[in-house]
């Protein structure tokens, strides 16, 4: 029996491992796309594509930016020490133009530890996305700087402290001196330039900064490879409820709400077969979706609502939503326009919390425009390892020179404030700061739990996009077949067939223990008996010893008569 069960919890197991697959709307929504020449690209396309048809041109591969140091003689030999500062950006007509997506960072080489060597692991360590390596050219040994990131914007600007107190000549630290535009000290040699890749489709020419193209073709994304210029109780039971899940209709399906208008039907020893021409058809007829017949699936009337997930509890039914509040960013805005000069030494800190993550942060000395302040100023920050390793970032925008930094975190989690540092009171005079708030409203009429842009109830999560707030439509939420199928197999095995395994296992031990009495009751018997047949015997023993000494006695008698 238990082998019986044992067989049949894995022909539920696999019955739910493909019923699961049939409830991921992703994989039924998957379409398919390729590249004629697999060696240039490779390609893949999202649920709902459009099909179509491209002419694909791979002109140019992206690639990061590498710099080679002079020879030194050895890899103990010194370089020097003091602060590496490295900024990322882009270099067109003479001039460097920072990438305020791109962090900048430091990496300090502390006395004692400035040999080629020891340079290139504190590069390494840092963590700051730059590789460092060193290679042999038969001349001596050079220092590789590279960039981890691909694209023309991820080019490096490296500027020095040394602390020799000179930091543009070729002697000490500032050998790793790199800024290419005009007027600039590039004491590193570069052989690799940072370079965007470029593919033709349909004669429209698109750039981007890595050889991942995701968006050119709507729900399309490119891998470019290689450049070519021009070219699923009781057995009785379990039956029964299969069979019932299987047979009712869906509520709130995209077209479908049963197996047998998609072309599968129950066979008369009880298996399901499908009509491949049927099914084919209906899974690719553009008016209706039918994967809402399979997965759970929330439909919103809004398109700027989303629907994120649904647990067990969650009902099929439509639902009216109703935003009371829409989810906003903590930020810190500043009393009035910013000094644009930042001096080293002078006004080059900032101390900051950023959802309730504390750093200080150099900001970088220069003059500059109040947009180009604002970019050096996020990137110098979000280059904080405090915030990085909190997962925590700021966007900083100014209006007529007026700073505002707002964190990338939506809801109450989301809070920015100044709180010192020698660049506070010119960057921000007295910064005003505002806490961040989670979304409110209604879900079914059901007050929701609002965390960050999402709301929940009733065991549905939407996210809330833009929009006002209100009355924001329905959303449709409906539980297809094999979602519903995955369900009742899942509690199959974990209740019922679960506790009659258990049972027969119980049943088994029970047995086992009634053996192991028996055995050890038959043990007591057999030793009673050999203690029995012993003493038997031994008065068997004395009696025939008695037998022999009574016989000789009366032959003696019988004897001494005659």
């Amino acid at each position: 029996q238990l082998s019986a069960y044992g067989t049949m919890s894995s022909a539920l197991a696999a019955l739910q491992t493909a019923a699961s697959t049939l409830a991921s709307l992703p994989k039924l929504r998957a379409v398919s796309a390729g590249v004629a020449d697999s060696s240039l690209a490779s390609a893949s396309a999202a649920e709902g594509t459009v099909a179509g048809s491209y002419a694909l041109e791979v002109q140019t591969l992206a690639q990061a930016q590498k710099l080679n140091s002079v020879a030194f003689a050895t890899t103990a030999t010194s370089v020097g020490t003091g602060t590496l500062t490295f900024e990322f950006g882009t270099y067109a007509a003479g001039a460097f133009s920072l990438n305020a997506a791109r962090p900048s960072a430091s990496v300090t080489i502390a006395a004692g530890q400035g040999t080629l060597a020891e340079v290139r692991n504190a590069i390494n360590a840092a963590g700051i996305g730059v590789s460092a390596s060193i290679v042999n050219d038969g001349t001596g040994q050079r220092l590789v700087i590279a960039s981890k990131d691909t694209g023309a914007s991820s080019a490096m600007r490296i500027t020095v402290a040394d602390d020799d107190g000179t930091n543009l000549d070729m002697v000490g630290l500032s050998q790793l001196a790199y800024d290419a535009s005009t007027g600039g000290t590039a004491n590193l040699v570069q052989t690799a330039a940072a370079r965007d890749s470029t593919v033709v489709i349909d004669g429209i020419s698109v750039t981007r900064s890595s050889n991942t193209v995701a968006d050119a073709i709507e729900g399309v994304t490119l891998n470019l490879l290689k450049v070519a210029p021009g070219t699923t109780t009781t057995l009785i039971g379990v039956q029964s409820g299969l069979r019932a899940v299987l047979g009712t209709a869906v509520d709130f399906a995209g077209g479908y709400s049963s197996l047998s208008q998609l072309g599968i039907a129950f066979q008369r020893d009880g298996s399901l077969l499908a009509d491949s021409a049927k099914l084919r058809a209906a899974l690719n007829d553009p008016a209706k979706d039918a994967a809402t017949a399979f997965a759970a699936v929330g439909t919103p009337t809004d398109s700027l609502v989303k629907y994120s997930t649904a647990t067990a509890a969650a009902a099929a039914a439509s639902y009216a939503l109703n935003v009371t509040r829409l989810a906003t960013r903590g930020s810190a805005i500043g009393s009035g326009p910013a000094a644009l000069t930042i001096s080293a030494g002078v006004n080059d800190t900032l101390a900051l919390a950023v959802d309730g993550t504390a750093a200080t942060v150099t900001l970088v000395p220069g003059t500059y425009s109040a947009t180009a302040l604002a970019a050096m100023l996020q990137s110098s920050i979000n280059g904080a390892a405090a915030l990085a390793g909190a997962g925590s970032a700021v966007e900083a925008t100014q209006s007529t020179g007026t700073l505002t930094l707002s964190s990338k975190r939506y809801g109450s989690a989301s809070a920015v404030s100044v709180t010192g540092g020698s660049a506070m009171a010119g960057l921000f005079g007295t910064p005003a700061s505002t806490a961040g708030l989670d979304a409110a409203g209604t879900l079914g009429g059901v007050a929701a739990t609002g965390l960050g842009n999402t709301l929940t109830a009733q065991g549905l999560t939407v996210t809330i996009g833009d929009g006002a707030t209100g009355a924001r439509g329905t959303l449709a939420f409906s539980r297809g077949i094999a979602d519903r199928l995955s369900t009742l197999i899942g509690s199959l095995l974990d209740g019922s067939v679960s506790a009659r395994t258990n049972g027969l296992q119980a049943s088994i031990k029970s047995v086992a223990s009634q053996k192991d009495a028996f055995a050890l009751r038959m043990t007591k018997v057999e030793a009673n008996m050999r203690a029995q047949f012993i003493s038997l015997d031994r008065m068997l023993s004395s009696m025939n010893n008695t037998s022999a000494y009574l016989t000789n006695q009366l032959t003696a008698l019988s004897n001494a008569t005659k």
